[in-house]
């Protein structure tokens, strides 16, 4: 069973964290957000990122995207608990 004021205290986390990576405020993260993260140097890591998290393959990361990826089991940071 799921511990619901758990759930309620990670979705504000994970909309911080959201809100962080998307520096142009647009709603989305996109290839060119997550190129500022890693550099350019890692086009390729960025590339599948944005390949692995973009569900519905519109070429950029929606806030349901994201958070389907860090409520994954096994997704934990501890800089977020």
């Amino acid at each position: 069973m799921m511990d619901h004021s758990r759930f309620e205290m990670d979705d504000d986390k994970i909309s911080l964290a959201f809100k962080h990576l998307d520096y142009d405020d647009s709603g989305f993260i996109d290839r060119d957000e997550i190129l500022k993260l890693f550099g350019k140097d890692n086009e390729e890591v960025c590339d599948y990122i944005v390949d692995l998290v973009d569900t519905d393959k519109d070429g950029k990361i929606s806030f349901a995207e994201f958070k389907a990826l860090m409520c994954q089991e096994g997704f934990e940071s501890k800089e977020f608990q």
